[in-house]
């Protein structure tokens, strides 16, 4: 898989306003990695890349768990944050988007006053940073503890569709604005995306075949993903969409 998580994932050089090469491209960039196996998390943030040599496909592939999560982010300025991998016991998230990232105090504190009610107190206790994935990660988790659907038996990846679909349209009536969010509890990954282009590849000479998700704003680098050898195909905008680990090559979306 790392020959196509590179081309989907990692340009071969930052280019600037007038296509003029940079060296080191991992300079300009900041990520974040969180990945599940059994009951155990593992999150690993680069907030500041000080090597060339570092790589968002090497440290995404470093586990061996069975799902994982990154979020890679252009950085703007020295001081701009990476995006959080967020996580509750078994369960890890990322998200973005404006509906979970009010612009102001007000606005912030209106959102909390409006969301923090709908979860239950021991959610509310798990709360630490309330970055925006912490938000979406804590808010379906919440939609399957209202069904419940939070226990010892993995909820099944068309109920995690339904708590991610509800919780998204929780957050688009409550700010209008749109968000891309993924989670996964080691055995489903699902998730909706606003406005990224999704590959999802399975190595086709393996059995059973292991699988992964491109992500990525870049409509070009889904062009550069090499098809020899792999099952190409897309999800389309705005639908919830879920793989899980006892059939990763069947990727199942509900618009």
């Amino acid at each position: 898989m790392t020959p196509l998580l590179q081309a989907g994932w990692e340009s071969p050089a930052d280019l600037s306003e007038d296509n003029v090469e940079r060296d080191g491209p991992a300079y300009g960039y900041a990520w974040t990695v969180g990945s599940v196996t059994g009951a155990e998390t593992l999150v690993q943030t680069r907030p500041v890349v000080r090597s060339d040599l570092a790589s968002f496909t090497k440290d995404f592939l470093r586990t061996s768990s069975t799902t994982a999560l990154g979020m890679i982010t252009r950085r703007s300025g020295p001081l701009d944050k990476p995006g959080e991998v967020a996580r509750f016991h078994r369960w890890v998230g990322v998200a973005r988007g404006g509906a979970l990232a009010p612009a102001s105090d007000a606005a912030r504190a209106d959102f909390e006053a409006r969301f923090a009610p709908q979860l239950p107190d021991f959610l509310q206790r798990a709360r630490s940073s309330s970055s925006a994935s912490e938000w979406a990660l804590l808010l379906v988790i919440g939609e399957l503890h209202a069904r419940e659907r939070l226990s010892s038996v993995p909820a099944r990846p068309e109920e995690i569709r339904g708590a991610v679909a509800r919780t998204l349209e929780k957050l688009e009536r409550a700010n209008g604005g749109e968000t891309d969010l993924l989670i996964s509890d080691g055995a489903t990954v699902a998730g909706s995306l606003s406005c990224h282009h999704l590959v999802h590849a399975v190595e086709a000479s393996v059995d059973p075949p292991p699988s992964c998700v491109v992500l990525t704003t870049d409509s070009s680098a889904v062009s550069r993903l090499p098809d020899e050898g792999f099952l190409l195909r897309t999800a389309p905008q705005h639908s919830v969409w879920s793989i899980h680990t006892d059939d990763p090559a069947c990727l199942e979306a509900s618009a």
